[in-house]
């Protein structure tokens, strides 16, 4: 019996992951297009990198952690590894969360690190599926580039 429950829990698990792994590379897609489309000191802003990566948290009860972590020397403001991270705090301080640059803590581009390059691989797939996403078509309104 409780062979049974553990697989029916995990079919569970799997089928939440499968309808939130497209939506948090959508989410990722999204925040590199703000990026790419935006001014230098919205590219620099670390807030903005926080700010997204705890709604993404905080707005979806079955997402525990998120993160947008870059490349070695890729983001505008910072040297070396950067990766605004957000998760959902352990009891007795449930309901809160906590943002943070997990590259302090952690070299995610190591060899310990397969996990990262696992699921990074596995979005960037995703994000290769998404076509809608690639055609697109940006109007600014009130800047004087025209972009």
């Amino acid at each position: 019996m409780e062979g049974t429950r553990r697989e029916g829990l995990n079919k569970t698990n799997d089928v939440k992951c499968s309808v939130k792994a497209p939506a948090l590379a959508s989410a990722a897609s999204t925040g590199r297009k703000i990026f790419k489309f935006s001014s230098a000191d919205v590219q620099a802003s670390e807030h903005l990198l926080h700010a997204s990566v705890l709604s993404m948290v905080e707005f979806d009860d079955d997402i525990f952690a998120g993160g947008n972590c870059f490349d070695w020397n890729q983001h505008p403001a910072k040297r070396g590894l950067f990766c605004p991270f957000a998760y959902r705090l352990p009891p007795p301080d449930q309901g809160a969360s906590l943002v943070k640059d997990l590259a302090l803590e952690y070299h995610y581009l190591g060899n310990t690190s397969e996990w990262f390059f696992l699921a990074r691989k596995n979005a960037e797939k995703v994000i290769a599926r998404n076509e809608q996403y690639i055609k697109l078509v940006c109007q600014f309104t009130g800047t004087s580039t025209g972009r």
